[in-house]
């Protein structure tokens, strides 16, 4: 997806994988090879998580993957979706 100049590869799952899963190395090798293309990594769960447990997830995710520092967002439920698209593409999304 290019949103105002910039690659962003979106990641979509129903839920951020448990740690150990193979859901999770799947993902992991994709936001891998999404980072090594030089995209900015943004992973959608449709399953909203709470705070903690979001952040607990991005931390988990960014020590996987080895991206501490890489441009890595994990964004969780629809609204939050709606308010990133609309804050990351302005009316372009709208």
């Amino acid at each position: 997806m290019s949103l105002e100049e910039k690659l962003v590869a979106l990641e979509t799952k129903y839920q951020i994988p448990a740690k150990g899963s193979q859901a999770m190395s799947r993902l992991v090798e994709q936001v891998r090879l999404a980072a090594a293309k030089g995209s900015d990594v943004v992973v959608f769960s449709a399953k909203k998580l709470g705070p903690k447990a979001l952040k607990n997830r991005e931390n988990l995710l960014r020590e996987l993957t080895g991206a501490v520092d890489a441009p890595l967002k994990i964004i969780s439920g629809f609204s939050d979706l709606a308010i990133w698209l609309a804050q990351t593409a302005g009316e372009a999304c709208l």
